[in-house]
């Protein structure tokens, strides 16, 4: 019995084999989405067969497909020239190689600008005395806990140590500023730099 090697009506691939059908006694071997032409044995990975009407070629094939569930999996991504750090991943919807000029590793985010450096280690600064101050239950941030210390005389040792540690930290860190802007130094540099934050041992007492 012959063969039929079927393709897709849509997009003239290879989708399987299936004999020929019989009608009176006689095979059918016309059909709009079959031939009695074999396919290529040997076709690579990420690659079909195609049937142009006169014969098979073999295609890349970089789409993504779906799995039992419905849900698309494998293929390529890819960028073009025009795409930033923010843009999704594309995909093939037809057969055939990627458009020229693809990439296949996403953009690099532009390096930040002074003022977004700034930012970034001003965030970091706050952070770091926020964090100091929380060590002594001041969970509130230092700004609140030196509020808070000022002027309350059972607290005045932890307002002096308070405000000792943002006076110094910042002194250090604007000192720092220019170099963090100019990209000279790296934030995260910037803050080994810092001075070291520390609270008091308290007293023992017998």
């Amino acid at each position: 019995m012959t063969t039929m090697y079927m393709f897709s009506l849509q997009t003239g691939e290879y989708t399987g084999s299936r004999p020929a059908q019989v009608v009176g006694g006689k095979e059918l071997t016309e059909s709009s989405t079959a031939t009695i032409v074999s396919p290529p044995a040997d076709i690579l990975a990420g690659h079909v067969a195609r049937w142009t009407g006169a014969a098979w070629e073999i295609v890349e094939d970089h789409r993504q497909h779906m799995d039992d569930t419905g849900t698309k999996q494998g293929g390529t991504p890819f960028w073009l020239p025009n795409d930033i750090h923010t843009s999704p991943a594309r995909y093939m919807d037809a057969l055939g190689p990627l458009p020229d000029g693809a990439l296949f590793e996403q953009p690099a985010a532009p390096p930040p600008t002074p003022d977004e450096r700034e930012a970034q280690f001003g965030a970091a600064v706050t952070a770091r005395l926020d964090a100091f101050a929380a060590q002594n239950g001041y969970d509130k941030g230092i700004g609140n806990a030196i509020a808070v210390t000022r002027d309350s005389g059972a607290f005045q040792l932890d307002f002096a140590v308070l405000q000792s540690a943002y006076d110094d930290t910042w002194t250090a860190a604007i000192a720092l500023m220019p170099d963090v802007r100019s990209g000279a130094i790296t934030v995260d540099q910037a803050e080994d730099q810092l001075p070291a934050l520390a609270w008091p041992e308290a007293e023992a007492t017998y």
